[in-house]
């Protein structure tokens, strides 16, 4: 998960894969049996000129598909393949963490080590961050992608974002989201200060250390860590967008930085990572304390049982998405890169699922359950998640939810609970069916139904109160906050305009605003001092605002 932006958050879970099934599913006729499946599930992408998808797949650590569907780049008309060159986004973090598996190793560092060891430069925030901690992401930091979003807001295109950036913006970091190790929120932070803990011991660069020790010995020819946006890499795909029903290159920042992301490899190369980090246990560490979810960059599930079922990392950044996912108890690899940003194929790439399941048992087995349909209506109603509507909706027998993945089938498991179809992710509603709570594989959001027509409450403090000018010490930007007719709205720092929705006395909710999800304004003898915005995902919390005297 590259440094998450808006649009790469929104998009974390695009692409979601899951296999099930035993190795003799394959023995008879691979190719026929499940190569003309699988064509079939893509061919859409072969009907038109598209941007599309690369799928692989190895049993047994024997390749059976290795392929692509749709193209790589619209104006050459050059097709997909195993070999074609994707940026994999924040599945690189994996390799960032193997570097310092290999170091520990190595006697070179510890996993206990406190960072400032060698980050002398990081604030000290008078709690001590380990490694361990920036590995499992239970450091506290504040995501940069996050933070760029209050200085930048969506007005990111063209935008270069160096490493030299990314660190200087961790490094003014004056607070963190909560005590290290206490608690655990996906952060790239961390992750680029681990690439920086690997070049100030191994004396290299990120990029030079993993073409030594990693690709070069892996003989994963195609795959190198980017010095630039601009660097030329043979067989690299376009990044594509789909805008009104036309294809465009997908614009975005300019990424340079690199630890959290910026890697370019292939599905053939993967297959080579793959087999060599299947015997690594010590890449399955985890951190029992806090979450069992993240491992050494990777992800973890388990089944009901508490067995591994699966290992797995997303990869987001603008135009490309990725998921690597293995199956340990079938040792079976599943790889897919897509260079459309907006790829909606989750139902075809979750029904691989049922296609295996179905030729296993000879019968669908499913989940679903049968429910009266004035059962499922309480349900229906817009929901506001990370700064969009998600649509929840009956359509014939089933509910469906609209997501930015296209629309899932929500299958009910439980009293006020439903698995959303094809991926790992649940949704569960409060009693009072004011809010849902989805979970992730790599964490929580809260969704918030959108009420209609709903008495105004009356509140004593005046919104005139919070009317003024406010700066952020730790980013050095400026807000302003103005009474607008009946409700206060606020000007960033990138000029963007967000109405915020009052929820108490001083108490507020940006509208449609991912990063202005939940304001708090402080007083101190009946005047306003501040106030403290944290994002949608609590990726950053309680940002600090200070009230500019006039």
């Amino acid at each position: 998960m590259k440094s998450l932006t808006f649009t790469a958050m929104k998009c974390l879970q695009i692409l979601i894969l899951f296999i099930s099934g035993s190795t003799h599913l394959f023995a008879q006729n691979p190719q026929l049996n499940l190569e003309n499946k699988i064509d079939s599930l893509f061919a859409i992408y072969n009907e038109k000129p598209s941007p599309g998808i690369a799928v692989g797949i190895m049993l047994n650590d024997k390749v059976l598909i290795s392929k692509g569907y749709g193209l790589a780049n619209l104006e050459h008309n050059i097709p997909i393949s195993g070999t074609t060159v994707f940026d994999i986004g924040s599945v690189s973090k994996q390799f960032t963490a193997y570097a310092i598996a290999q170091l520990e190793k190595e006697g070179k560092l510890s996993f206990n080590d406190d960072i400032r060891k060698y980050l002398p430069d990081l604030q000290d925030f008078g709690q001590t961050i380990t490694i361990d901690n920036l590995l499992f992401h239970t450091s506290g930091l504040r995501d940069t992608g996050s933070l760029r979003g209050y200085i930048e807001g969506r007005q990111e295109v063209g935008k270069t974002i160096t490493q030299q950036s990314q660190l200087d913006m961790i490094y003014n970091q004056r607070e963190l989201n909560f005590k290290p190790g206490t608690q655990t929120m996906y952060c790239n932070s961390g992750y680029t200060l681990l690439s920086k803990i690997v070049e100030n011991i191994s004396e290299m660069t990120l990029a030079n250390y993993l073409k030594k020790e990693v690709f070069e010995p892996l003989d994963m020819q195609s795959t190198l860590l980017a010095g630039s946006y601009a660097q030329i890499i043979p067989n690299r795909a376009e990044p594509y967008n789909e805008v009104n029903g036309k294809f465009i290159r997908a614009e975005g920042m300019l990424w340079e930085d690199y630890g959290a992301s910026g890697i370019y490899s292939t599905i053939e190369d993967l297959f080579k990572w793959q087999r060599h980090i299947h015997n690594q246990d010590y890449m399955l560490r985890v951190d029992p304390k806090n979450s069992a979810t993240f491992a050494m960059g990777l992800m973890i599930n388990r089944d009901s049982n508490g067995e591994l079922d699966e290992i797995f990392h997303f990869g987001s950044v603008p135009g490309y998405k990725t998921i690597v996912r293995y199956y340990p108890k079938i040792n079976l690899d599943v790889i897919t890169i897509s260079n459309l940003d907006n790829n909606t194929d989750a139902k075809s790439i979750g029904s691989i699922k049922n296609i295996v399941v179905y030729e296993k048992n000879n019968a669908v087995t499913s989940a679903i359950r049968e429910v009266p349909i004035e059962y499922l209506k309480q349900f229906e109603g817009t929901y506001l998640i990370m700064g969009d509507n998600a649509i929840i909706a009956i359509e014939g027998k089933n509910l469906m939810a609209q997501t930015p993945m296209g629309k899932l089938n929500l299958i009910p498991v439980g009293p006020n609970e439903f698995s959303m179809e094809g991926t790992n992710n649940k949704m569960i509603f409060n009693e009072a069916l004011t809010f849902f709570t989805l979970k992730t594989p790599g964490g929580e959001l809260k969704a918030s139904r959108v009420e209609v027509n709903k008495p105004k409450p009356q509140y004593e403090i005046s919104l005139k109160m919070f009317s003024g000018a406010y700066k952020s010490p730790e980013l050095k930007i400026l807000n302003h906050v103005e009474l607008n007719k009946n409700h206060l709205l606020i000007t960033t720092a990138s000029n963007q305009k967000i109405t915020l929705k009052r929820t108490g006395e001083n108490t507020f909710e940006g509208i449609d605003s991912y990063y202005y999800s939940k304001i708090v304004f402080e007083f101190d003898n009946g005047n306003v001092m501040d106030f403290l915005v944290s994002d949608e995902t609590g990726w950053v919390q309680n940002l600090l605002f200070e009230k500019q005297l006039d």
